[in-house]
């Protein structure tokens, strides 16, 4: 059948596998001299295609074109193989000719078993073996394009706990391999089409196709213990775990890949935030055992020079000034006087304090100044109780602001700590405005019923009545929604923002979101979103924009409330910390 010279010179020099088989006897009638030296084959023509170029095989391949093309119009098809001789992976172009009356098939085979490595190559990372975080995102991104009604699947941000510490007491070698045992061992605990990537660093992404956030957590949980049960035997001598985030997709939700991994990284921070709290308390008892054991030298100084400017700055209150890298805090003598301190330098403070906060501002005092450790707030304002020198609970309002090093690591956290109790402090209305608050707020709800800790329903009756009241802090309620439509507040508003109530809802829609400093509005919305995810209160301090343009600060405590008709609220107490503010920013000004 194939007599051209011509054709035959000309297909003898292309670097692909040609041969063409007779349809009815699959005999070979032609093979270009690539695909003879490919195969190793010296004189293939006369010889059946699949006894020669496949293996094991005792009939036309099953997987053959033949019987398909000779249906076609076009009589073309273009397909892969993987062939069971050589074990490479071809693109495969097969064609059916019709020649004196007998059928002919022509196959074309290009080699991309290279091409396919270097693509997996390119979607793999090169540490953990698992997808890289291009691959990864992409993967995702497809998945919630594709996603129908009724469709789902729960997504996990994990962070590898302690990564920081073994790097520093083992090196980098034993981090990289913590990080790979992690991340292989998640790999072969997965189910069917579920999946893993490295999106940065020390966190990575599981998605957990057709699984709602119960079956995900289980999940998680088993991975944990799996972890745990595997260590040992992989010659770990600590602890191995992550702490992660949980984010629960469906069909219809139109989230972008941002969106998913922004939800699932609020709720992963919650637990590696509990994490480094609770690693604070336990190296705290650690210090003690071994001061005890070992009577050390006085801990090292801080910048004296520092902090005596701040108590130049602030004497009446406490000013303290502490490494955020070593947890090393330093107060005045007057506070050490006041609160019976061990010295003026603290070790651990954050652990030290919790031991002398009334228990219900514990976790709310650590959670803040964990925020502030981890980088994830450069100011906090947090009022609390705590136990002084005669052993009486004294309100304490802490304003403080963080400073980076050159890398944009947390580096000192310095303030104030003001004691509302104190005389000079109290305000001329009230006894204790912090009193004030936590009375009237609590006993201003009228509960009709608790349906968890976070939520509490209430009339609007009462509610309106609970904001009505002559209190000089501003009291607001607002739906939990976009813009945090307004659905009351008190006088003060208007006395802090200068507007009038028409104005409000006129000019700004009734929307307080629209009352707040463009560049908070953001940041209160997910500030406390974050909050209530693990306590019922929230405490925020931001800006409001008043009618002249000037900024006013504020201090703000809320939480949740459910009215009988469904709606979910934020309600809150606030006072204007523009004046601390300004005193905080002399502060810093002259200091640094």
């Amino acid at each position: 059948m194939f007599n051209s010279t011509f054709y035959k010179n000309i297909l003898d020099k292309i670097n692909s596998n040609v041969y063409i088989t007779d349809v009815e006897t699959d005999e070979i009638v032609y093979m270009n001299d690539f695909m003879k030296q490919t195969f190793h084959l010296e004189n293939p023509e006369g010889q059946v295609c699949w006894k020669v170029l496949q293996k094991g095989m005792t009939e036309r391949c099953s997987f053959c074109k033949v019987n398909e093309l000779k249906n076609k119009e076009d009589g073309e098809t273009v397909w892969k193989e993987k062939n069971t001789v050589n074990g490479r992976v071809y693109t495969n172009v097969d064609t059916i000719y019709n020649w004196n009356g007998r059928l002919y098939h022509m196959q074309n085979s290009v080699d991309i078993t290279d091409q396919i490595q270097l693509s997996l190559e390119a979607t793999i990372d090169e540490l953990t073996g698992v997808r890289n975080r291009s691959s990864g995102k992409k993967y995702l991104e497809d998945l919630l394009k594709g996603m129908e009604e009724g469709e789902k699947f729960s997504i996990a941000l994990y962070d590898v706990n302690g990564l920081k510490w073994v790097n520093d007491t083992f090196g980098h070698l034993e981090g990289d391999r913590l990080l790979r045992f992690v991340a292989q061992t998640i790999q072969k605990e997965l189910d069917g089409s579920d999946f893993v990537f490295r999106l940065s660093g020390d966190e990575f992404i599981v998605v957990f196709m057709d699984k709602d956030l119960s079956q995900a957590e289980a999940w998680m949980q088993k991975i944990i213990k799996s972890l745990d049960e595997r260590r040992i035997k992989s010659g770990f001598s600590y602890d191995v775990s992550f702490s992660y985030g949980l984010a629960g997709i469906a069909g219809g939700d139109k989230l972008s890949v941002s969106d998913v991994l922004s939800i699932a990284d609020a709720q992963m921070y919650i637990q590696k935030r509990d994490h480094h709290i609770l690693m604070g308390k336990k190296r705290l008892q650690r210090e003690r055992v071994e001061r005890e054991e070992n009577h050390p030298d006085q801990p090292v100084s801080l910048n004296r020079d520092f902090l005596f400017e701040a108590i130049a700055d602030s004497i009446d209150d406490y000013p303290f000034i502490g490494k955020l890298q070593t947890g090393e805090f330093m107060y005045s003598q007057k506070m050490v006087l006041d609160f019976n301190l061990p010295g003026q330098i603290i070790s651990n403070a954050a652990a030290f304090w919790a031991e002398r906060i009334h228990p219900d501002d514990e976790m709310m005092f650590l959670r803040s100044n964990q925020e502030i450790a981890d980088g994830r707030i450069d100011h906090h304002t947090i009022a609390y109780r705590a136990l002084d020198s005669n052993g009486e609970w004294v309100h304490l309002l802490c304003r403080g602001r963080m400073i980076r090093d050159k890398t944009g690591k947390p580096e000192l956290f310095a303030g104030v700590i003001r004691n509302l109790d104190r005389q000079e402090n109290m305000p001329d209305w009230e006894p204790n405005i912090y009193d004030t608050y936590d009375e009237n707020l609590e006993r201003g709800f009228y509960f009709i019923e608790n349906s968890s800790n976070h939520e509490r329903l209430i009339t609007e009756t009462r509610l309106m009545q609970f904001v009505n009241r002559q209190l000089p802090g501003g009291i607001l309620a607002v739906y939990d929604e976009p813009g945090f439509p307004i659905f009351c507040y008190n006088q003060a508003i208007l006395d802090y923002t200068g507007y009038t109530s028409e104005e409000i809802t006129n000019e700004f829609q009734n929307f307080f979101g629209n009352l707040l400093h463009p560049d908070d509005e953001k940041r209160v919305k997910g500030e406390i979103a974050v909050q209530l995810e693990s306590r019922p209160v929230y405490d925020i301090r931001y800006r409001l924009m008043g009618k002249d343009g000037k900024e006013i600060w504020v201090y703000e405590r809320g939480r949740y409330v459910v009215l009988l008709n469904g709606r979910k609220l934020l309600l809150s107490f606030f006072i204007d910390i523009s004046h601390e503010i300004a005193l905080e920013q002399k502060f810093w000004k002259t200091s640094l």
